[in-house]
């Protein structure tokens, strides 16, 4: 059922990796003391002869070792040999360096039992230029360390020395220094690791293997190169487990680390087997991952679950309460491979339940929040997660919160309350205006209880009562009242939407309080700048507006306690007379 033409996504490419190492450990030896050999000193390497003060004659051939195991498994494609030629005995000799692979030399070897050679790899001939001496050498050694690797070596020793004829000359000698082997390379990717499967997880290799659901498949995995930077083109390989000849192989595209499996490309009730690998842009490739394994599930449950509650059953009678809990059991309508349901109240997230068994019940207890219509949205699924449809339970539920009678009409003025019980039972009442710190109230043996509630802000405010029962159960309700809370405006030279007064006839206006503690009024009169006046010790204020044209104006004030509480904007309408000579 595999098919070609699945989902592929193209990244950009990287160039094989390149590396400059220095050597690990490096040497040389001296004919002056042939049974002595200098390891990782911190001068230069010396070739070839030269005489010291006393007019003693010195021969040395440096040996340099260059850890190679990172390139086992990679495919080498240049190698150079780097040095610098730091000084000379006489700059006008131009001797060519011979390049010398050898074996690994030993704590023994000296110039008397130098490390065997292996292949003369190069000469470097340098021209004569106007440095003395020239100040950079190579070679090209890719040979020698491509035969080294062959070898299964895990190092490579390069020699450098003079040619036989000019090695014993001692106007011909020479220091080298800050050798390095630089290194153009591939190397295979790495085997792709932390395979997952969504949906599923983690890569499952043990029987019994996880069950996706119908839908798409997504196959993924983490690649790596140790080649920096270098993206890589993975390969997914997928089959089924009774038919191993229908596997198919897919890129997924450079730079991309997943593969879409479309839904059609899965049988229903067929496990299927995938594994992954890498190839990067130069067309090396890794081995394969492991397998992972999985079996695909495409049919949903056929029916719809059953729904039954004794408590709250699906009629048109009304049960319970707010807060009173009722057992609900759900059913898998004769679908046998059902393993669980999902339910939610109203419009909450769906919660999930197991069955007792495969095609059983299963019994959950639901508490409603809220009186009047409720339903119940319950679906079922199977082990792979594939749904059935869906099916509402609906039911009635009591109002058993408490009743609220009173109302809030003005700021300050001590309003009575009355709380009656929603339910038998109740014992007290918890109450609170917003912001306001909570009270309690015990009921009277009707269940009633009185209270008296006074508003010092105003504003929107929300009383909130809920009722106890003498078994614990809490039930609540709120009021929400608009209390007005902005100050009266008075003027007797301009009553408010009279025409009146004129032009250059000022006029007072009085500022009374509706809040407790007002300290400071703000105005300001239609387009003018706002201004600020203080309240006396009875917290009223009057200014003296004066207008410059006719026509109305709107007056807005807005009292202001001494914590900063400003009350809502009272608006009074000015209209100034047309004046008459």
């Amino acid at each position: 059922m595999l098919s070609a033409g699945l989902l592929a996504v193209a990244g950009q490419t990287a160039s094989a990796g390149y590396r400059a190492d220095a050597p690990i450990t490096w040497a040389y030896t001296d004919s002056h003391r042939p049974s002595k050999i200098y390891v990782d000193g911190t001068g230069a390497g010396p070739v070839g002869s030269s005489l010291d003060e006393r007019g003693r004659k010195h021969t040395s051939r440096s040996y340099y070792t260059f850890d190679i195991s990172r390139y086992r498994s990679a495919t080498v494609s240049a190698a150079t040999l780097w040095a610098r030629e730091g000084r000379a005995v006489d700059c006008a000799q131009r001797p060519p360096i011979e390049v010398w692979r050898t074996e690994d030399r030993s704590t023994r070897s000296n110039w008397k039992r130098p490390p065997a050679d292996t292949a003369l790899l190069g000469l470097e001939t340098r021209s004569i230029s106007g440095v003395c001496p020239p100040y950079n050498v190579s070679w090209d050694v890719a040979d020698g360390l491509r035969q080294a690797l062959t070898e299964g070596r895990s190092t490579l020793t390069l020699a450098l020395r003079l040619p036989a004829e000019l090695e014993g000359d001692p106007a011909q000698g020479r220091w080298l220094d800050s050798v390095r082997i630089g290194v153009e390379s591939n190397s295979p990717p790495d085997v792709p690791k932390d395979l997952n499967t969504f949906p599923g997880g983690p890569c499952d290799s043990v029987e019994p293997y996880v069950t996706l659901p119908a839908g798409t498949v997504t196959l993924s995995a983490t690649f790596s190169d140790p080649d920096a930077n270098e993206w890589v083109d993975p390969t997914f390989a997928v089959w089924p487990v009774d038919e191993p000849q229908a596997r198919i192989e897919r890129q997924a595209g450079f730079g991309n680390q997943w593969l879409a499996l479309p839904a059609a490309e899965l049988g229903h009730d067929r496990t299927y087997g995938w594994a992954v690998r890498a190839t990067d842009a130069a067309g090396a490739t890794s081995d394969w991952s492991q397998t992972c394994y999985f079996t695909k599930d495409n049919e949903a449950p056929a029916q719809p679950p059953t729904v039954v509650s004794a408590d709250y059953p699906d009629d048109d009678g009304w049960y319970g309460g707010i807060g009173i809990p009722g057992e609900f059991t759900f059913g898998a309508n004769g679908v046998a491979d059902v393993v669980g349901f999902y339910y939610g109240l109203k419009s909450a997230l769906p919660e999930y339940v197991a069955a007792d068994e495969p095609g059983g019940t299963a019994t959950v207890t639901i508490t409603p929040q809220s009186a009047g219509p409720n339903w119940l949205t319950v679906y079922s699924v199977d082990a792979a997660g594939n749904r059935s449809g869906s099916v509402n339970h609906y039911f009635r539920v009591n109002d058993n919160a408490p009743v609220i009678e009173g109302q809030l009409t003005e700021v300050g003025l001590v309003t009575p309350f009355a709380f009656r019980p929603g339910m038998p039972g109740v014992v007290e009442y918890h109450y609170h205006l917003d912001g306001d710190e909570p009270q309690t109230v015990p009921a009277g043996p009707d269940g009633v209880a009185t209270v008296s509630l006074v508003d010092n802000r105003g504003g929107q405010r929300t009383l909130t009562v809920t009722s106890r029962t003498d078994t614990g159960l809490e039930v609540t309700r709120t009021a929400s009242f608009r209390v007005p809370n902005e100050p009266f405006v008075t003027s007797t030279d301009y009553p408010s939407g009279s025409p009146s007064g004129g032009v250059g006839v000022p006029g007072v206006f009085t500022f009374t309080p509706r809040m407790p503690g007002v300290v400071q009024y703000r105005y300001t009169v239609t387009s003018q700048p706002a201004t600020t006046v203080d309240a006396d010790a009875l917290g009223q204020a009057s200014v003296t507006w004066t207008p410059t044209r006719t026509g109305p104006f709107t007056l807005s004030v807005v009292s202001i306690q001494a914590d900063g509480t400003e009350s809502q904007p009272a608006r009074y309408t000015i209209f100034v007379a047309t004046t008459t000579s």
